[in-house]
């Protein structure tokens, strides 16, 4: 029957993993040649900035620094306190803000940099 004939054509379980982790080698390789080719060439490293989800993790206000003097403008008092709050949240900060939008935006950014290796 039809439903049959749907099942078969879509890939295995093993198959469909294979196939995204493929994609996402290709996807890394052409950003990484892309981010090799930038750093070759002189005039390019004057508009392109290479940053790391790392990086910006463990040095948040650093990189926010370094993104706002990259593009030359003044990193604005408002946003190093929003960032510093964010990053190193208060008890209460973060009671407000789960009651007040249901999310969870405050996080230990450094703490999450490193979960992976427990």
């Amino acid at each position: 029957d039809r439903r049959t004939q749907i099942e078969k054509a879509m890939p295995s379980w093993p198959e469909y993993h294979m196939k995204l982790a493929w994609e996402s080698h290709e996807y890394c390789a052409s950003n990484l040649k892309s981010m090799k080719k930038a750093a070759q060439l002189p005039w390019l490293k004057q508009i392109y900035m290479t940053l790391s989800h790392r990086e910006i993790s463990l040095h948040p206000l650093e990189v926010t620094a370094k993104i706002y003097n990259f593009i030359n403008e003044t990193l604005p008092e408002e946003v190093i306190e929003v960032m510093t709050r964010m990053v190193n949240p208060s008890e209460k900060d973060i009671t407000e803000n789960k009651q007040s939008t249901g999310l969870d935006t405050f996080k230990n950014s450094t703490a999450i940099a490193h979960k992976w290796k427990d």
